[in-house]
């Protein structure tokens, strides 16, 4: 609800192209709403048009949620995800998710 209200009071009902995220994901009960946001808030793909891109660095911490349920959440909303960069070092995982047309990952 207050991704809706944040599009169309602040964003003038104006979708975004790019939407970043870093460190976000402290619990499960998290997973749900942030992509009820992206879908809200990320421009979709529309008259040959590319759609936004989601990025989300992921970074390794000792919380009951991991990357897996972040990823099959996407995939159950609609989204592909590429993994662009991986520190496994610093525990970092870089992220993009795109609407998915092709109705694979």
């Amino acid at each position: 609800q207050s991704s809706e209200h944040f599009l169309s009071h602040i964003a003038n009902n104006q979708k975004y192209d790019v939407l970043i995220a870093s460190d976000i994901i402290y619990s499960a009960v998290i997973v749900e709403p942030l992509w009820e946001t992206v879908l809200t808030l990320l421009k979709r793909p529309s008259d040959g048009e590319e759609g936004g891109v989601f990025v989300m660095a992921y970074a390794r911490r000792k919380v009951p949620v991991s990357i897996e349920l972040v990823l099959e959440t996407a995939i159950t909303n609609g989204f592909a995800y590429e993994l662009v960069k991986e520190d496994d070092e610093e525990g970092i995982w870089v992220y993009t998710f795109r609407y998915n047309e092709g109705g694979a990952e």
